[in-house]
């Protein structure tokens, strides 16, 4: 039962991580994909100042994607080891350490190409490494030898922080460097497994069916838990990728009818995003729609994210296989052909399947491998979406109890920056719009006398939320209160209850007293009593 607490813990902080690094991927993927321009036309803009802007913010995004990722993740991990078990910690420490670490691991297995490798290909082991270090460095701070508590009143607080990171900060890095070196920094299993999965390969007509299946789901599986798997598979190539006429299952080939929009047929997963209910999933396909067309899909694969994500899982791993099994079978009755031109992987999808047949039935197969994913994706889209909305609910409802509770200093949430200083930004902007749009409403609680008959009423304001739908009182009151805008919901109730009056009284019913609770920041405006009858 620990374990699955700190497994999801781990998941939920992996996930935290992706949507942090989000901007830096839409950088990347929006460079890349100047980058493919080129391709399409000639090369006269291959020395043009865009693209040379392009490839370096490339090489400054997608290039230290996984040192962004290790830096966020750890930030998330140790904040939350933080809250929850009340460390004098500033949680930029460890996530510093650990990008430390991390670039001493790749230092150790690429010594002067370190730079080159701290991008996409080194996810997996970013996510890996920012994990355990936080591990290990959360129990090294709480079983640390010096406390140094003499020190706290002697110095101030973020020097006292650091000086008690000093003792995890020196033995975490040192343990996990020493385990990398001499255990794991010469280790490629997959490199080596590969063959044996796949198994030998014929070399006159290259993969067969059920091998080229294989292929992909090695693919997709590592994209999955975020290793390039393109990369991986790279390293074989000479054993996989066969050439020649009779060879079907080509490099290609797999360009072609598995990887359009990249790896896992994502194109079919943007169409299925475009249809969401959810507007950020539309937003989302909206960016990555165009480096989706010249089949890169990183935005996808860690903006969403795809990886470790459980809902998208068999979409993504099935999607491809449905694609290339469409393509064989158009192959086999003779519809489509490879006779065309060769293609590179980021020749734009349709168009790469025109040129690569040489008719347009190439593009035809293509087109209709998206509609297919995007067919096997929606289901799993709308899970996922579900899923999402209920975790929303339920931490919104969270928030909400935790933001009417009578002790709550909602002045000092207001400018906090979390989920609950965000909520409380957002309820006072909403609440400053929607105020006169029919959304506010007052309802009369009626006080009996002792003949059970109405002697007053108590005036109650109610606020039914166009997207989160009733809310409590004691929530936005004291958010009115907090920015001052209590002013201006003050005199709306006032004028409201006055108008309301004058309706029950033309209406033939007999005069009420009304109650109207009022805020003792009104009694300090100067103007309360102008707008009184």
């Amino acid at each position: 039962m620990l374990l699955t607490k700190r497994f999801l813990t781990w998941l939920e902080a992996i996930q935290h991580g992706f949507v942090l690094t989000l901007p830096v991927v839409m950088l990347g993927a929006f460079a890349l994909t100047l980058l493919q321009i080129p391709h399409l036309f000639n090369h006269a803009f291959q020395n043009s100042l865009l693209l040379q802007v392009a490839t370096w913010v490339l090489q400054g995004s997608y290039g230290i994607m996984a040192l962004t990722l290790v830096l966020s993740i750890s930030y998330r991990l140790a904040d939350k080891s933080q809250k929850k078990l009340n460390l004098a910690l500033d949680p930029l420490v460890p996530a510093l350490l650990a990008m430390a670490t991390f670039i001493t691991f790749i230092f150790l297995e690429f010594n002067q190409n370190t730079l080159a490798h701290l991008g996409v290909s080194s996810v997996a082991k970013a996510i890996v490494s920012a994990v355990v270090f936080n591990e290990l460095f959360i129990f090294f701070f709480c079983h640390r030898i010096v406390k140094l508590g003499f020190l706290q009143n002697d110095v101030d607080s973020n020097m006292h922080q650091a000086l008690a990171a000093i003792y995890p900060a020196i033995l975490t890095p040192f343990i996990m460097v020493i385990i990398y070196a001499y255990g794991f920094s010469d280790w490629y299993p997959l490199k080596n497994l590969l063959p044996v999965i796949v198994g030998s390969v014929n070399e006159s007509i290259g993969l067969s069916y059920f091998q080229s299946i294989a292929l992909v789901s090695i693919n997709q599986m590592l994209w999955f838990v975020g290793i390039h798997g393109s990369s991986l598979l790279e390293l074989n190539a000479e054993l996989i990728y066969m050439q020649g006429q009779g060879v079907l299952y080509s490099r290609q080939f797999f360009d072609l009818y598995a990887h359009m929009g990249g790896g896992g047929a994502t194109l079919g997963l943007i169409l299925a995003l475009l249809c969401s209910a959810k507007s950020d999933d539309r937003r989302l396909a909206k960016y990555a729609l165009l480096p989706g067309i010249f089949n890169i899909n990183e935005l996808l694969i860690f903006g969403l994210p795809i990886v470790l994500n459980r809902f998208l899982f068999l979409p993504f791993l099935l999607a491809p296989i449905v694609s290339i099994s469409i393509a064989r079978m158009a192959m086999e009755l003779g519809l489509v052909t490879m006779d065309g031109v060769n293609t590179s992987w980021n020749t734009p999808v349709l168009l790469s399947g025109y040129l690569a047949s040489g008719q347009i039935s190439g593009a035809i197969v293509q087109l209709i491998g998206i509609l297919l994913s995007a067919c096997l994706y929606w289901p799993f889209v709308k899970r996922f979406n579900a899923d999402q909305r209920l975790r929303h609910e339920q931490k919104l409802k969270s928030m909400i109890h935790t933001l009417g509770q009578a002790n709550f200093d909602m002045k000092k949430a207001m400018g906090a920056r979390n989920n609950l200083g965000s909520l409380c930004r957002r309820l006072d902007k909403d609440m400053r719009e929607q105020l006169g749009e029919g959304c506010f409403a007052m309802h009369y609680q009626p006080k009996m006398n002792r003949q059970g008959q109405v002697a007053s009423v108590e005036a109650l304001i109610r606020w039914q939320h166009k997207e989160l739908s009733s809310l409590p009182p004691g929530v936005f009151i004291q958010i009115a209160e907090a920015t001052g805008f209590i002013r201006q919901l003050g005199r709306w109730i006032i004028e409201t209850c006055l108008k309301d009056m004058k309706d029950m009284e033309k209406a033939g019913m007999p005069a009420l007293q009304v109650a109207i609770n009022v805020s003792p920041i009104q009694l300090h405006e100067l103007s309360f009593f102008d707008y009184l009858p």
